[in-house]
């Protein structure tokens, strides 16, 4: 410290450059750590595209599944973020008033991991609060936050479960991509799995309701 307050009284230029090239050397050192962290990221997701690829090349697979009430937001998002996650293809349909069905496709290991998610790991007959966002002001902070509504109904869940209407072996996939929907009507329903010729699997859920 002695050194540069006295380097500094002598020679107030120099140490101001010389303090500028420790700063530009600290510089690239943090953005080529920062590029070799994000390589290692990229090297990371081409090896996990590598597998999925050659997983996929010993076959394509399919399970198909029902859900009496997929209403518990954190039941949709376990579907929707382990579906992304494991690479498959497919469709969650939810129906506003009844249930919901969820087409896979995949690996045989994806699908396999994503059979245990649905069969063993989530809890469906468990319901939570509905949170309402509140804005909070105040001298010292402005901000959302959520709160429990008590006022909203909490639909029973007790007997919610999850079924496995159909698994097997596939010729080819039917989807390119993972999509949920949501719809108000069967109709709009059978029209969208008419599509890819699928529509038996709705009609499946329909005589399993009545």
């Amino acid at each position: 410290m002695n050194v540069l307050t006295n380097d500094a009284i002598q020679n107030p230029t120099a140490v101001e450059m010389r303090v500028k090239k420790e700063i530009r050397e600290r510089k690239k050192l943090h953005e080529k750590i920062n590029q070799e962290r994000a390589l290692t990221k990229e090297e990371k997701l081409d090896k996990l595209k590598v597998k999925h690829e050659r997983d996929l090349k010993k076959g394509y697979y399919s399970a198909v599944f029902t859900v009496k009430r997929l209403v518990n937001k954190q039941h949709a998002f376990k579907v929707d973020i382990n579906a992304k996650q494991m690479n498959l293809t497919g469709l969650c349909l939810n129906l506003t008033e009844g249930q919901s069905l969820i087409i896979v496709e995949g690996s045989e290991l994806s699908v396999n991991k994503y059979k245990k998610l649905m069969l063993n790991r989530i809890n469906w007959t468990q319901n939570v609060m509905p949170k309402k966002r509140v804005k909070v002001d105040d001298m010292d902070m402005n901000m959302d936050i959520d709160i429990d509504d008590s006022t909203d109904f909490v639909e029973d869940l007790s007997k919610n479960k999850c079924e496995m209407l159909w698994e097997g072996q596939l010729t080819k996939l039917h989807f390119q991509k993972w999509t949920m929907y949501n719809f108000d009507d069967d109709l709009d329903i059978l029209d969208l799995l008419a599509k890819y010729k699928l529509d038996n699997y709705w009609r499946q859920v329909i005589a399993s309701s009545v």
